[in-house]
This record gives C-alpha cells, structure tokens and sequence, in this order.
C-alpha cells in the first residue's frame, strides 16, 4: 500500500514536473520536443567568428584604456633614472 501510494506520488510529480516546462523541452504543447546536440566548435568555426581587429590597434586600444598617457610618462622617466651611466658598475650595483 506504501508501495503504491509512493509509485503514485511520483508519477504525478513527474506529470507535473513534465507540464511546467522544468526540464521538459514541452513548450506548452504537450509534445516533447527534441533536444538540439551540441555542436562542435572547431579551429575553423573559431577563426570564422573571431573578431576582425588587427593587433597593432588591439595594443593601442588596450594601451589607451589601461596605460594612461600621465603614467607612461612616469614609467619611462623612472627606467631613464635606473638605467646605467657609462661603465661603474661598482656605483650601480650599490644603489639595490
């Protein structure tokens, strides 16, 4: 009887289940519709849909965003000042 009444709760929560669209694929209709396979991306389907920027404009996109022209400046003036001056390398490596 507990059999029974557990087979039949069930059942009815798989009906249920299967009429709200919760993992049912049912739209509605009643009908199951049939999944769609995944599809197999491969290095051609990549290259067809990358997108078209060259590279040299990527770097000056990305430079623009991210390296502000304030610290590019700071940056280049501050390897100007590490950089060694002649031969004295004994002055050089004293300063680390």
């Amino acid at each position: 009887m507990i059999d029974q009444g557990v087979t039949a709760a069930l059942a009815a929560r798989d009906a249920l289940r299967s009429m709200n669209d919760d993992d049912s694929h049912n739209s509605g209709t009643g009908v199951r519709r049939t999944e769609r396979a995944a599809h197999e991306c491969t290095y051609t389907d990549f290259l067809k849909s990358a997108y078209g920027m060259s590279w040299k404009t990527l770097m000056k996109m990305m430079t623009d965003k991210y390296c502000p022209r304030n610290k590019i400046k700071k940056l280049e003036r501050e390897l100007w000042e590490l950089k060694v001056k002649g031969t004295d390398l004994a002055s050089y490596a004293q300063r680390f």
